[in-house]
């Protein structure tokens, strides 16, 4: 995960070889993009999914299937901050912010020298804008937030798939299709099979409204009205969870807030290639190259910002869209089988209220 910023410049070219400014410029465009689209998003996710979220169970589980699936820590998926897992986040904090400066620093250090080269590719032949990033650069940043948005909501969806197989084997674990035979001859069975029930319907979502209710004698009776069977285990909310809102809400920002510098960029583009025409009717060579440098600056750092919103708004669009398709996990006890429970305990206490009559 080292990152060399010695390696971006590439090596000087070997004695009596001609150096190509063109392909070295290129070489470092596309290290800035790897750092701006992919390096720096992934180690700044990496720190808020340390940081984001609380410190509830489930929100430490998830910490601790990340730290052991990065960086293979063996921590025991709990739930509980123990001191293992705070020693293994503030390692891991540690090592990623270290990363990221460095990233920070090759990214300014890349944009210098890719500045320097195309300033001297200036000096040998009218420059030019970098078309191929113009054209491609805000196309790109689009794709690969809809991408980061799309990955981010896939882990939640594998997450909430988690949670609903635990839901699902807790419930499960409620009920039993096993027939209550001489239910007479078996008070606490008939009971711990009554409030197995309760508990089952509980877990879906019922609060009181359960099947079954306890008389202060001690007896188990039906309940009136229960929550209906198929209102059990219902999903909660909207599609979109908290994370998704909040990663849209990311993406828009930073859309909004790189919006003066568009407008600033476009009226620098504009002014540029106003003065580039005024030098070439004066045909005022020296002043018409200094004014090409300053119209492909003035490309270069519109495409640059435009390339940065387009990432803010992939990243709003990738959290708005992603969730149609990707839904979150809903845990799905076998109801049928508790209907089954309920009637069998219905049943059996009928016979023992019957025979208690008798």
């Amino acid at each position: 995960m080292a990152i060399a910023g010695a390696t971006l410049l590439g090596a000087a070219p070997a004695e009596g070889q001609e150096a190509n400014p063109s392909s070295e410029i290129q070489g470092v465009s596309n290290r800035i993009s790897q750092l701006e689209t992919d390096i720096i998003p992934n180690f700044e996710a990496d720190l808020s999914r340390l940081s984001e979220g609380g410190s509830s169970p489930e929100r430490i589980k998830e910490i601790q299937q990340f730290l052991n699936f990065r960086l293979g820590s063996n921590l025991t998926v709990d739930g509980a901050l123990g001191g293992r897992t705070s020693e293994a986040i503030r390692n891991y904090r540690t090592e990623i912010e270290g990363l990221l400066n460095n990233a920070r620093n090759e990214l300014q250090t890349a944009r210098t020298r890719r500045d320097e080269l195309e300033f001297l590719a200036a000096q040998s032949d009218a420059p030019s804008s970098n078309a191929a990033f113009a054209k491609a650069g805000p196309l790109a940043a689009a794709l690969g937030g809809v991408a980061l948005s799309t990955l981010a909501r896939g882990r939640g969806v594998q997450a909430s798939k988690k949670r609903a197989l635990d839901v699902e084997a807790r419930a499960n674990a409620m009920i039993s299709p096993r027939p209550i035979k001489k239910p007479g001859e078996s008070t606490n069975a008939l009971a711990r099979r009554a409030s197995n029930v309760n508990e089952f319907w509980r877990q879906g979502g019922a609060g009181d409204n359960v099947p079954f209710k306890q008389t202060p004698s001690g007896e188990w009776r039906p309940r009136a009205k229960p929550l209906e069977p198929s209102q059990l285990f219902k999903p909660k909310g909207t599609m979109y969870t908290s994370t998704d809102v909040g990663i849209a809400a990311g993406g828009l920002s930073e859309a909004a807030l790189v919006q003066p510098l568009v407008v600033k960029a476009e009226e620098r583009v504009e002014e540029a290639r106003a003065n580039v025409e005024s030098y070439a009717q004066d045909k005022n060579a020296a002043g018409y190259l200094q004014a090409k440098q300053e119209l492909a600056d003035a490309e270069d750092y519109y495409a640059a910002v435009q390339t940065i919103q387009r990432l803010g708004y992939g990243i709003a669009l990738g959290a708005a869209v992603s969730p149609i398709k990707m839904k979150n996990a809903s845990p799905r006890p076998d109801i049928a089988r508790a209907e089954a429970d309920v009637a069998l305990v219905r049943g059996a206490v009928k016979q023992r209220r019957d025979e208690a009559t008798n």
